[in-house]
């Protein structure tokens, strides 16, 4: 049974914190059958981080299914995002504007996470996270500190 938003534009639950069991918990709400598929990703990223001796594949994996989170927490957008991959896959149409589409609801998802932020290189909000703030709230707190860190 999945979780029912009270508005069309309302998220199923709120974006989790950026952390494996914090991500499976929203897989396990908001898409139960994917629960087997991250978790073998999870295993993989381990085992291939202890390989190589780095969190890349970890890191990897945050990306991978945080974005996934983030689009299908919004029903309407995870719908939409199939209506066009479909049409592409299809191949009966001109693919340009599905693409672009595609690629404007995945970097709204990225937004969301605020991966954006880590990968310039500013505060994240994990360290907000690990003092006890929801990633949401750390995700203001960390574009604040942006803001501050551009007009000094």
């Amino acid at each position: 049974m999945g979780v029912q938003p009270s508005d069309a534009y309302d998220p199923l639950i709120p974006m989790p914190e950026l952390t494996p069991d914090a991500l499976r918990a929203a897989v396990s709400r908001i898409a139960p059958g994917k629960v087997p598929a991250l978790t073998r990703h999870l295993f993989e990223a381990t085992a291939n981080a202890l390989q190589i001796r780095s969190l890349a594949p970890l890191r990897a994996f945050i990306h991978s299914w945080a974005v996934f989170v983030a689009i299908e927490r919004h029903p309407a957008r995870a719908a939409r995002l199939r209506a066009l991959e479909h049409l592409v896959d299809a191949g009966h149409e001109d693919p340009t504007g599905a693409i672009a589409e595609i690629h404007e609801i995945r970097q709204r998802a990225v937004a969301e996470t605020c991966l954006t932020l880590r990968e310039h290189r500013t505060t994240p909000p994990t360290e907000y996270v690990t003092i006890g703030l929801s990633a949401d709230v750390a995700c203001d707190v960390a574009r604040q500190f942006e803001r501050e860190i551009s007009t000094n």
